[in-house]
């Protein structure tokens, strides 16, 4: 849950770094190993600061390994389906993860895809890249930004996206790091400049799954990492409802809500019981046609 750059040397500890431990629990939880996950250069980037982290992480959160599978297999799925129906595919906190680098519609200039996270992080992607002879596909853009800096719209600009053209949007594992304010605006089609028909495909936790891993974090390391969820979900208990209707207020439809339990079970990944139901949820939401 802290950060560590791609050689295993440790950097300034960031709570919103988690690259370094997803590539671990990707090549090596048995878990993985039974989904045959996309993941071509993952190997790239192992380390053993990645491993530590994931051990802990696994620790702290019963859940950690088999929801963060089944959510790896659902991204990719998306990212895949969009290729063939999008122009442009936009990736925030892309981490290490390299799965859009074998998508054909990119080889072949069909398409466009942007990925972005903090500068630091894309200059050790890219020097990985570099050092092991990676081609990099022309149509694949990096962007080095804060997903809460206010100027990200013109960063994208900047780097060639298009307001005009729909989008998929893929948000993974980078939400719920985030401050209240600055996950609610990436939620306003404004933010990004999303032309109609685009879709937003992200993951969440709620505010209860985040204080209670806070305190858990806390407990270990001597500070939170997590952010607060934006989405009130009130004590119902009914969080999918509740997600579906903070979207549809923000003119999002087509709005699709499930829990990482579900989405365990429909893969056939066993996974402990969460000790909060319904508090880790996928998302998936478009913007009507003009």
């Amino acid at each position: 849950m802290v950060g560590a750059t791609a050689n295993g040397d440790q950097v300034t500890r960031d709570p919103r770094v988690t690259a370094d431990a997803l590539v671990d629990l990707r090549l090596n939880h048995p878990l993985a190993k039974r989904q045959n996950l996309l993941c071509p250069h993952d190997r790239l980037f192992w380390n053993e600061a990645g491993r530590d982290l994931a051990a802990m992480a696994q620790q702290l959160d019963p859940v950690f390994a088999p929801f963060n599978i089944a959510r790896y297999r659902w991204f990719t799925e998306r990212l895949q389906r969009a290729a063939q129906e999008m122009p442009q595919i936009l990736i925030l906190g892309a981490g290490f993860d390299s799965r859009a680098m074998v998508l054909p519609q990119l080889a072949s200039g069909k398409l466009a895809v942007f990925e972005v996270d903090f500068a630091d992080r894309i200059a050790a992607k890219l020097d990985i890249f570099a050092r092991n002879k990676v081609v990099i596909p022309p149509n694949l853009r990096y962007i080095g930004a804060d997903l809460a800096d206010p100027l990200l719209r013109s960063h994208l600009a900047a780097a060639g996206f298009r307001g005009d053209l729909p989008a998929l949007v893929l948000m993974e594992g980078a939400f719920f790091y985030l401050a209240r304010d600055a996950a609610a605006a990436l939620l306003e089609r404004k933010a990004l400049d999303l032309a109609a028909g685009s879709s937003l495909v992200f993951d969440l936790w709620t505010r209860a799954r985040q204080d209670s891993l806070n305190a858990k974090v806390e407990a270990q390391l001597g500070r939170k990492l997590f952010g607060e969820c934006p989405i009130d979900t009130g004590e119902s208990g009914d969080t999918m409802n509740a997600v579906a209707q903070y979207l549809q207020e923000r003119a999002y439809g087509d709005i699709q809500v499930l829990s990482l339990d579900r989405l365990c079970m429909a893969y056939g990944i066993a996974a402990e019981p969460d000790p909060l139901p319904q508090s880790w949820l996928v998302v998936e939401a478009r913007l009507p046609q003009a």
